[in-house]
């Protein structure tokens, strides 16, 4: 790339309006923007913060070959490879120290913060995760990318290199503890740069500090845990949960038994100094509160669906008073078919003879995923069923039916007579009004930008922005922006 050829000049050629890059193009952008001393954006973040618009056509390159072609998935894996995996930290996010995350995020809104967040997630963890298949290293280093889109507002594009590096050293460098290697590549301890974090991004600082937590047990199923410094106890139970339901998918993954969730429960609740039988009892309520805010925000399922995926959820109405330890249960977000043997044993205590609870269980989540896949217009306006064809039969498995009559039933039963699902299963009304989305920017900005099947729903979004004179002008400003940007792709 010579001095003068912009990051945008680059794209015009991978990405001509109607055309997709070749896997070659593909593999050489990538070398190109991690690699090139010349490249006028050298990291995302540069990218991010000159041009947001120019940033999301970064995206579109990497998704739109994804999507509509194979080859380049074992192209790109080899691209990467061979620019090295100690250089992909540098195109998640900056890597100095503590001092520069008020720089970053120190005069952003949550809104924009959470929008940035997603763009980095979507450009890295939720496509590139998808490429590391056989060494071992690159798979955890998938898994920790896959992990840290589900940490709600944290800064993924901040988080990711120091959790990486971090684990890196404490698993196959040294014997030093979580704590130590973290220390030795931030400069501080999890504690201190918890407190630090919290303070620049208005984020509670139990929070952060659960992530290392979260991470800090290690990936293989060794006898030998991590005797790091103690991270304070979990005073919020929210905090609890994120750091379980990251948790819970490499658990699951590797593993699917009950006595792996049990050994991580015991071995946060050693390092948190929390009686594991109340930790329970406040990741229940915690995820009950995560999904009555949700819900009372309008954000469901763009933000839940998350939850559903990743982390855990009750077996009784959200309503009911009654908290059960035993209401925990986990979710993974791949081949619902393939895991439904393997979440039995998890979950046999409370679904025990019950399939066809079970079964709506991953009917829900089968659905929020197709929010997010096709966008809620769609989802509303078309037949059900021929939107479930369009989905790939990978993710359903071969031989899982569903009766959508008694599902829309039983989302009354469970979520309410207005729950979102249950009218469209029962093609009463478009379920994507806008209104209640745009209480919070963040639900209608971040999400479009992770899948390209939304963007019609972002076009009716800002095509009805006059009937809410609730959104600010920036917000406008936005997802006017972001509907151009979709209107191109």
């Amino acid at each position: 790339m010579s001095e003068a050829e912009t990051i945008e000049e680059i794209l015009n050629k991978l990405h001509p309006r109607g055309d997709y890059p070749t896997p070659k193009a593909l593999a050489e952008s990538v070398k190109v923007l991690v690699n090139d001393p010349l490249a006028t954006f050298r990291k995302p973040a540069h990218l991010i913060l000159n041009d947001p618009i120019l940033a999301l056509r970064a995206i579109s390159v990497t998704n739109s070959t994804v999507y509509l072609r194979s080859a380049p998935k074992i192209i790109l894996s080899q691209a990467l490879s061979n620019v090295g995996l100690k250089k992909i930290p540098e195109i998640v996010g900056s890597t100095s120290r503590v001092d520069s995350y008020s720089n970053f995020f120190g005069n952003r809104g949550i809104g924009e913060y959470a929008l940035y967040r997603v763009i980095y997630s979507s450009f890295l963890a939720a496509e590139l995760s998808r490429f590391f298949i056989s060494d071992p290293l690159r798979e955890e280093f998938a898994r920790i990318l896959s992990s840290l889109t589900n940490v709600g507002y944290l800064a993924t594009a901040v988080y990711a290199p120091e959790m990486i590096s971090a684990s890196h050293m404490a698993k196959y460098e040294t014997q030093i503890s979580f704590s130590e290697a973290f220390k030795n590549y931030l400069g501080v301890s999890p504690q201190d740069f918890s407190k630090e974090f919290s303070r620049y991004c208005n984020v509670p600082g139990e929070l952060v500090a659960a992530v290392p937590v979260a991470f800090s047990m290690p990936w293989n199923r060794s006898k030998t845990m991590h005797q790091g410094e103690k991270i304070s106890p979990f005073v919020d139970g929210v905090a609890a949960a994120v750091a379980i339901s990251n948790r819970l998918t490499g658990i699951i993954f590797e593993h699917s038994s009950s006595d792996s969730i049990t050994e991580f429960l015991e071995h946060v609740s050693r390092r948190c100094s929390v009686d594991i039988e109340n930790l329970q009892i406040s990741i229940v309520k915690a995820t009950r509160r995560l999904i009555e805010g949700f819900l009372s925000l309008g954000l469901e399922p763009f933000y839940l669906c998350d939850y559903l995926h990743m982390g855990l959820i009750t077996d009784t109405d959200i309503n009911n008073e009654t908290i059960n330890a035993q209401d925990i249960w986990p979710r993974v977000p791949t081949k619902v078919g393939s895991f439904v043997n393997q979440i039995k044993p998890i979950v046999r205590g409370t679904f025990e003879g019950n399939e066809e609870y079970l079964n709506h269980l991953l009917m829900y989540n089968t659905v929020c995923c197709l929010y997010s896949v096709f966008g809620a217009e769609r989802v509303a306006y078309y037949e059900f069923e021929d939107v479930l064809k369009l989905y790939p039969k990978y993710y359903f498995g071969e031989n899982l039916e569903y009766n959508l009559d008694s599902y829309s039933v039983f989302l009354q039963k469970v979520e309410g007579e207005y729950h979102p699902v249950a009218k469209v299963c029962k093609r009463k009304e478009p379920v994507f009004n806008g209104e209640s989305i745009l209480t919070n920017e963040a639900g209608i900005l971040a999400f479009p930008v992770m899948s390209a099947g939304n963007m019609r729903g972002v076009i009716y979004a800002e095509r009805n922005l006059r009937r809410f004179p609730t959104v600010s002008p920036d917000e406008q400003i936005s997802l006017t922006l972001l509907a151009e940007m979709m209107r191109e792709l």
